[in-house]
This record gives C-alpha cells, sequence and structure tokens, in this order.
C-alpha cells in the first residue's frame, strides 16, 4: 500500500505566503521602532522638565550669601530744652509762678511724669537686698526759704565771711533749687540717712552710681565738677533727666551744665 502523499503547493501560492510573512515583520519592527521612539522622545521631555543635578546642587552665589541688607538705624535726637533737661541753678532761677504736677512715691511727692522711673529705682534696688529710701524729693519755694536761711546761720556761726554764698554752696537758694522742680531727691538708707559724703560709700550709694543712670537720673553734683555746678560732691543727690540724656551723660562723665552746654 503506497504512502499518502500531500498535494503540493504550486510556486505562485509559495511565494505569496512568504510575502505575507516578511510583511508582518516588517509591521512587527516598524511598531517596535515606533514604540522605542515615542519612549525616547518620553524620557527626554520628561528630563527637561526638572532642573539638572549640577544647578541643583550648586552653591549660592556669595554676593547673595553674604550680602547683608543694612538696616536703617534712627538716631535717637534729644531736645535739650524739654522739661526733663531743664536747667535750674543759681543763674537759671525758676519763674515766681513755676507750677509743677507731682505724685507721691515713698511719701514723697515728686513729678508724675518722672515718678514711675524713680518707683521702678527704688524697687529694683531694694530687690537687690538693698535699703534705699527717699530723704527729700520736692520742696515749696517757702520751705527751700527756711533750709536756706538755717544754712546762713551754720554759716555764721562757723565764722564764714560771707554767710549767704557760703549756705548756697550746701543749699540753693529759694528759687533756684532742683527740689524746686519736682526732678531731685535726696536719697538715704535703712542706716544712713545723714546726707553727707558718707553716703556715697554704702551699699545704696553704690548702687545708685552704677546703676541710676539706667533709670534716668544722674549724680547731678558729682567730685570734681564743683567748679562747674558750684555746689560742693552730694553723693545723696540724684537728678531725673531721661533715660536716654543719662546714658549719653554718665558715659562722657560730664555734668548737666556742660550737657546742655551752659557750663
Amino acid at each position: 500500500m503506497s504512502r499518502y502523499q500531500p498535494p503540493k503547493m504550486s510556486r505562485s501560492r509559495t511565494n505569496y505566503f512568504k510575502h505575507k510573512r516578511r510583511r508582518r515583520h516588517v509591521v512587527i519592527v516598524l511598531c517596535s521602532i515606533a514604540i522605542i521612539a515615542v519612549a525616547v522622545a518620553g524620557t527626554r521631555s520628561l528630563l527637561r522638565s526638572f532642573p539638572s543635578n549640577e544647578k541643583t546642587l550648586s552653591a549660592p552665589s556669595s554676593s547673595v550669601v553674604n550680602k547683608k541688607v543694612a538696616t536703617p538705624q534712627k538716631a535717637t535726637t534729644i531736645d535739650k530744652s524739654s522739661w526733663q533737661l531743664r536747667l535750674v541753678n543759681n543763674t537759671h532761677p525758676l519763674p515766681e509762678n513755676f507750677t509743677v504736677q507731682t505724685s507721691i512715691v515713698a511719701g514723697h511727692r515728686f513729678d508724675s511724669r518722672a515718678a514711675p522711673f524713680l518707683q521702678k529705682l527704688i524697687s529694683d534696688c531694694n530687690a537687690q537686698g538693698h535699703h534705699l529710701l527717699i530723704c527729700s524729693a520736692y520742696r515749696s519755694i517757702s520751705y527751700q526759704t527756711s533750709l536756706f536761711k538755717t544754712e546762713i546761720q551754720k554759716a555764721e556761726q562757723n565764722g564764714a565771711s560771707d554767710a549767704v554764698q557760703t549756705a548756697a554752696t550746701v543749699v540753693a537758694k529759694p528759687g533756684t533749687s532742683e527740689h524746686n522742680l519736682g526732678l531731685a531727691v535726696d536719697f538715704g538708707s535703712t542706716g544712713n540717712q545723714l546726707c553727707d559724703e558718707s553716703f556715697g560709700n554704702t551699699p545704696e550709694g553704690q548702687w545708685l552710681m552704677q546703676n541710676a543712670y539706667k533709670y534716668g537720673f544722674i549724680l547731678r553734683y558729682p567730685k570734681g565738677k564743683e567748679d562747674i555746678t558750684k555746689i560742693i560732691y552730694e553723693p545723696w543727690h540724684y537728678r531725673y533727666i531721661g533715660t536716654a540724656a543719662a546714658k549719653e551723660m554718665q558715659g562722657k562723665n560730664i555734668c548737666l551744665e556742660e550737657y546742655v552746654g551752659q557750663a
């Protein structure tokens, strides 16, 4: 029995199938190329949307890092004709009609505008273990007159050739005292209320010399300025002039007459 032999395809049919397979391969290859091209183009576009590593990691220029914007500083302008800097002495007396509104601080009257600073000074000093107190603050003209007369009598008893002039170096003439102005205060302590040079050696006197200016007060009649102030050294006598002026005077070691240009 003879084996089955499949019919042979004609040559034209065979060529047809070969051509069809080639076309399919070409289509597949072209599609693959197109897909790869689209992927590459998308990747490049994505990379372009981000900064490069070099730009991201580069340090800011020194002109940006080191440049500091200067903040304008306001110059502190002190009006030397203001109420707290009013000069009162033998050549600058108060007018007869002078008045001042006062408040009570530690049992004494003081200019109401400066009273809170005086209260703060005393509170802070005593909070550090001291015993600062006020011996005298605002005085009326009449009371100043009685004090001056008493000092004249003392000078006469001590044989002074000019009792009035001698008294004026210790107690200001009525109307020429800062106590009449309401901005002066005589300090003492529980252990020293003598109002003499010994107060400067007390812990309270030392504290005032180092800290009073922070509260707007100055030692009004310092040692070494007697020829200018015409008043003896009084470590117990302080005057309110405002914190800005007090700080400047403290730094320059000058008295009020020098500061306001009336020395």
